[in-house]
């Protein structure tokens, strides 16, 4: 080992001077970053999201990113159906339409008065170009919605068409989730120093 790497371990043991590093000062503030970190990306496990109340934030960013990502994984389990089943229009047509209800949903809770993006704006108004492109996000997303039902009604026994757009609006809907997990960490997890 260096001297430099033997210097780092003995202020690290003098500064810890016997306490559990877990209890120590500020350690509160970093359970919960780490917390909120794992619910913006979508890796909290259930279980604990469980255990906040109803009311809290948190919650509800993680039920409405939860909602509208298992939507979109019926929209694509259904699709990768095969498509001579007798029911596969069928199946994707209802995924398709749980996707946009979710979106619209989705839509209602973070944008307008009082929802997510305006409450995020006024606690970190740096972050009020990036919500503003989340908006746009929800009307163009909105708008591959209404592309992939009008090439279901109009190309019905076309499945390699219908696969495309759908591909399309997930992949823009998975950048849009990678976009407001972003937008979240940024809020709740920067620390800016003194100067900044």
């Amino acid at each position: 080992m260096t001297s430099s790497g033997s210097d780092f371990l003995t202020e690290l043991e003098e500064s810890a001077q016997g306490q559990d590093l877990f209890r120590a000062p500020g350690s509160e503030q970093l359970l919960a970053q780490s917390r909120d970190q794992a619910e913006a990306s979508g890796w909290l496990p259930p279980r604990v999201v469980e255990t906040w109340p109803v009311d809290d934030p948190r919650t509800k960013v993680a039920q409405r990113r939860q909602r509208l990502y298992e939507a979109m994984r019926q929209l694509e389990s259904a699709t990768a159906r095969p498509s001579r089943q007798a029911d596969w229009l069928e199946v994707v047509t209802e995924a398709s339409q749980d996707l946009r209800t979710a979106l619209g949903d989705h839509m209602e809770q973070t944008e307008g008065g009082g929802g997510f993006l305006e409450d995020l704006v006024s606690q970190a108004p740096r972050l009020a170009t990036d919500a503003k492109l989340l908006e746009s996000d929800h009307r163009a997303l909105l708008n591959d919605c209404a592309r992939l039902t009008s090439v279901i009604r109009s190309s019905p026994d076309d499945a390699r068409t219908i696969r495309k757009a759908v591909l399309v609006l997930l992949g823009r809907l998975v950048e849009h989730r990678q976009r407001g997990a972003e937008l979240l960490y940024d809020a709740y997890n920067v620390e800016l120093g003194d100067g900044d």
